[in-house]
């Protein structure tokens, strides 16, 4: 009998102190507030952990690769997402995240309400309904708030432009992260008219951490913009060798122009930075 129960003892036995270390590795994550931006190939794939255990996904790549970075990133027992923002909808921010309604719990979906006559855009629209998460259409001057004086504010959609029938990434969800520990820009794929619009609305742009806009395509990243922004450091997602030639040397110079630091998933993978308080 002992003998028999042995390996079932000696499982229970590294099961509990995997679970301890787990569980460790939170206490330890709970200090801090954590922005993943994922390496997901040509794309963006952000998630945001909160000091209360909140999770925040903005966009979620092409395909199901978003899937295993969830996982890597989350603990074992977490399968729910407080919020799941779909900056808009072109396939390389919401393809993904229909995989994710499939696997997680979500609460709230922060979209535009606008679509695109693609099969990418009616499988995640499908998916988000079947899911049975909240919509919450974006609206300029929306704030989210957590309970650390953390907050995430939508800059974007302009209310001014209200159709965006020739150029969708105008209508791209632009965010805001404030935190007592730093702060951070997402502006999706916000072309440089966007930009105009936003350093011409004196909202408050100056932020620690900048997302290039449009996978740091010269579309984007404007000078005035940048300088306005005042990043100390620029996130780059693109995929490696990607068709586009993002990010372009136009951008790549911009930044260096402005002495920002510059980090790439195509380059440098998976890139985590914590703000702490």
């Amino acid at each position: 009998m002992g003998i028999r129960l042995a390996p079932l003892l000696l499982g229970v036995f590294w099961l509990l102190v995997f679970a301890n270390i787990e569980v460790w590795k939170e206490v330890q994550a709970s200090q801090s507030l954590h922005a993943h931006f994922f390496a997901v190939g040509q794309g963006d794939a952000i998630l945001i952990r909160t000091r209360q255990g909140h999770a925040i996904l903005i966009d979620g790549g092409r395909g199901d690769t978003i899937l295993k970075k969830l996982g890597g990133a989350l603990p074992f027992w977490k399968r729910s997402l407080d919020l799941v923002v779909a900056t808009h909808a072109d396939a390389d921010h919401i393809a993904g995240l229909a995989f994710v309604f499939e696997r997680y719990a979500v609460a709230r979906i922060l979209w535009t309400g606008e679509g695109k006559e693609t099969g990418t855009f009616e499988r995640f629209l499908s998916a988000m309904e079947r899911s049975g998460a909240q919509g919450v259409l974006a609206r300029e001057r929306q704030v989210m708030y957590w309970g650390d004086r953390g907050f995430l504010e939508v800059l974007a959609p302009l209310d001014h432009m209200a159709a965006y029938e020739k150029d969708a990434n105008e209508g791209s969800i632009v965010l805001r992260l404030e935190t007592p520990g730093g702060s951070a820009l997402f502006p999706g794929d916000a072309p440089k008219s966007i930009e105009q619009e936003l350093v011409n609305s004196g909202k408050q742009l100056a932020s620690d951490v900048l997302l290039a806009g449009h996978h740091g395509s010269k579309t984007s990243s404007s000078p005035l913009f940048v300088e306005t922004v005042r990043p100390s450091l620029a996130v780059v997602s693109a995929g490696f060798d990607n068709p586009y030639g993002h990010p372009h040397q136009e951008t790549i110079e911009t930044f260096g122009r402005y002495g920002i630091g510059i980090l790439r998933t195509d380059l440098d993978g998976d890139i985590t930075i914590s703000f702490s308080y």
